[in-house]
Order: C-alpha cells, then structure tokens, then sequence
C-alpha cells in the first residue's frame, strides 16, 4: 500500500506552486505525446487530469507539488523525474493501493474517502 497521508505531509502546498506552475508541469509531462490536459478552472478543481482516449492516466495538483501517475504511462513516468513534484507512481488508475487516515484527508482536501484502500480514480473523484 502506498500512504498517502505520508506524502501528503512531506509536501506540502508552497506559494511558488500555482495553478499557472502546475499547468505548465502538467503541459511539459505530456509534451509530444497523445496525452490532453483537462480542468475546469472554473469549478476550482484541485487535480488537472492527464487523459489518454477516455482513461486518466495521471493528475497533477494544482495546491502542492504532487502528482499521481499511472505507471502504464512510462513517458509521464520518466519526465516526471526531471520536474519539480513529486509523483506518486500507482499500478493504474482502479487499483486500489493508497491510504491515508480521514483526519489527513479532511485536512487536506476538506473530505474524506469512504472506501480503504483507495484508488488514484478514488482520490480524484472524491477531491476534485
């Protein structure tokens, strides 16, 4: 299982990361490949989504440096290496190997995931 709280604590949101940075980290992750962006700014969505054909394949923070990838997307992993956040790296989006206790996720995204373990597909749903 990978703890997420434990992530989550060792990065925490930073004034130099907005949403413009973590777009233009989102856009260099993707860069020359078949992989979109997609956010509704206008929502206030937490997670810019990393979509390949209709499956997430990867989202990045737009509060802290930090990025979920599926580690089927060997390009988004290796770039993620080069950049400034950090990556949390999960067999695919439905498998369920992360946890974090409800007081950190209350915490962080003012929420809490019903399910443990959770998937990255959870995460995002539950947070967005």
């Amino acid at each position: 299982m990978i703890d997420l709280a434990r992530i989550l604590a060792a990065n925490p949101p930073r004034s130099s990361w907005t949403p413009e940075v973590a777009h233009n980290v989102a856009a260099a992750l993707v860069e020359g490949t078949a992989v979109t962006l997609d956010r509704d700014v206008d929502a206030g969505e937490e997670w810019i989504s990393l979509v390949s054909g209709t499956q997430r394949v990867g989202i990045v923070s737009v509060s802290r440096p930090l990025a979920v990838l599926a580690q089927t997307d060997r390009t988004n992993v290796e770039r993620a290496a080069d950049l400034p956040l950090a990556a949390v790296l999960v067999p695919s989006f439905d498998a369920p190997v992360l946890v974090a206790d409800a007081d950190t996720l209350r915490a962080v995204f003012g929420t809490v995931i019903d399910v443990s373990p959770f998937s990255a597909e959870d995460l995002w749903f539950f947070t967005i």
